[in-house]
């Protein structure tokens, strides 16, 4: 029998810098930037706390029993080998673009600029354009997400718009994958 292993909280603390300099520019970058490589919308908000940040979401793991790396893992998985397609009740689909993003922790890490989004849908119809933007419970999940959550034990912060709520996403992501109904086009003479 295999054994799903949580990191100690003493590890997942020890992912962040204990010099008081280093955190500051760390969260520093976590938060909106205009800077090279930063993020316009930043990690986390402006007043957040890096460390409250993994304290809660650690527990939140705890309590729920999975992993990192099997949130992480299955968010990879859907990105990249599914694509596409209705998981509990939400349609997902993802497309890479412009650009590239660096991990903040300067790890040498780098996401081609990849989002996939997990749209509210209690039918199994194709995603029509638009759907995605008009929908206010749409959850949008960036390409750097699950390194970010298997190296950094990060799943963003509340104020980022790219947060990703364990709890929730467990309950979505670990449901079966199933295919959408494909898109007729009506052919114009």
């Amino acid at each position: 029998m295999i054994t799903k292993k949580i990191p100690k909280i003493i590890d997942v603390l020890n992912s962040i810098p204990s010099e008081r300099n280093e955190l500051l520019n760390l969260e520093k970058r976590l938060k909106p930037s205009q800077g090279y490589y930063g993020s316009i919308e930043g990690f986390m908000g402006k007043n957040e706390n890096l460390k409250s940040i993994l304290i809660e979401d650690y527990n939140t793991l705890k309590r729920i029993g999975r992993t990192y790396s099997e949130i992480a893992n299955r968010i990879e998985e859907l990105m990249f080998d599914k694509q596409f397609g209705k998981i509990s009740n939400y349609k997902f689909c993802g497309e890479f673009t412009c650009g590239e993003q660096e991990c903040p922790w300067k790890d040498g890490s780098t996401c081609n600029q990849y989002v996939m989004w997990l749209i509210p849908s209690k039918d199994n119809n194709p995603l029509l354009p638009g759907e995605i933007y008009k929908n206010k419970e749409v959850i949008e999940i960036s390409g750097l997400l699950p390194h970010l959550i298997k190296e950094h034990y990060f799943f963003e912060g509340k104020k980022s718009r790219y947060r990703v709520n364990p709890e929730k996403i467990s309950r979505i992501i670990f449901q079966e994958v199933l295919p959408l109904k494909k898109r007729e086009f009506l052919e114009t003479t």
